[in-house]
């Protein structure tokens, strides 16, 4: 058995083409999970735009959390905040149910800021 595997013809990649192949699908499973998971998960200077459907505050094992949800291409979407910077530009910017927003994140850590734009 291990003879024929050995005599097989396994195509073989270069190493250029292995790295790049694989990248390019990771990115990809990447954006594919980003756009059909339930919760939104935002990196440094990455945005989102949606319809504001409401907020919820939940006290949890790490204290009080606010579970904001937004409508995206159809779906309802979570963002899970301890931001008090978040909570402050959605008032600041008297965003209400039914808004369309655009929420900018920059930052990471403790320097982490929000920027919210009503659309509508």
């Amino acid at each position: 058995m291990l003879e024929h595997i050995l005599d097989s013809e396994i195509p073989i990649l270069e190493e250029e083409d292995r790295h790049s192949n694989n990248k390019m699908s990771l990115q990809s499973i990447y954006e594919d999970a980003k756009k059909k998971g339930r919760f939104i998960s935002l990196g440094e200077g990455e945005s989102f735009e949606g319809e504001f459907v409401g907020v919820e505050q939940t006290t949890g094992q790490f204290g009080e959390v606010n579970t904001f949800t937004f409508l995206i291409e159809g779906e309802e979407k979570i963002l899970n905040s301890k931001s008090f910077k978040l909570l402050k530009g959605m008032i600041d910017a008297e965003v209400k149910e039914g808004d369309k927003v655009k929420i900018t994140k920059e930052g990471t850590g403790f320097k982490t800021t929000f920027s919210v734009e009503k659309l509508s």
